[in-house]
C-alpha cells in the first residue's frame, strides 16, 4: 500500500492486491459509487491519473469551456473531474468519494442525528440527487440517490 499526493495536491492511497481486491460490491445503497477529483489543474491531473493507472477521460463542455471530465476505468465509468473555480475558495485539490442511498434527504437528517454536518445539497443536477455532507470528525463524502450500473 502507498499514500500519494498527485501534482494538484489531491492525496489518495493504492495498494498491490493479494487476496482482498478492494470494492467488489458498488452502487446498491450504503456502497461505493462514485469518486470525484476536485482540482484547480485538471489537464496535469488527468494526465497524471491517465499515465498512472490507463485511466480514459472524457470532457464535458459548456460554451467552450471544460466543466467535468468523466474517468473511464477497464470499460467502465467510475469517477469523474470537478475544475474548481473561484467559489472553492481556497480549497486543496481533493478526492471526495459518493456513497449510494436510498433516500438522499434520509440520510442527511440521519448523517445530522449521528452528529455529521450537511456541508452542501441536496441538489438535483440532472441524474439523481446528491448531497455532500461530513462525518463528526470532519471526513467528507457525498451521497446519491438515483440510477447505477450494475
Amino acid at each position: 500500500m502507498v499514500i500519494i499526493q498527485d501534482p494538484t495536491g489531491a492525496t489518495f492511497a493504492a495498494w498491490q492486491p493479494n487476496d482482498h481486491i478492494g470494492a467488489g460490491r458498488v452502487n446498491d445503497p450504503g456502497y461505493l459509487a462514485w469518486n470525484e477529483l476536485q482540482t484547480r489543474d485538471h489537464r496535469s491531473a488527468t494526465e497524471f491519473y491517465s499515465g498512472l493507472f490507463g485511466w480514459k477521460t472524457s470532457p464535458i463542455e459548456e460554451n467552450g469551456d471544460t466543466v467535468y471530465l468523466t474517468i473511464e476505468n477497464k470499460g467502465a465509468m467510475n469517477g469523474g473531474v470537478m475544475p474548481m473555480s473561484e467559489a472553492h475558495g481556497d480549497a486543496p485539490s481533493y478526492w471526495l468519494p459518493y456513497f449510494t442511498v436510498e433516500s438522499c434527504d434520509g440520510a442527511v437528517e440521519k448523517i445530522k442525528t449521528l452528529g455529521g454536518n450537511l456541508l452542501a445539497g441536496p441538489m438535483e443536477p440532472g441524474a439523481g440527487k446528491i448531497a455532500v455532507v461530513s462525518d463528526p470528525q470532519g471526513a467528507a463524502f457525498a451521497l446519491f440517490e438515483g440510477e447505477t450500473d450494475e
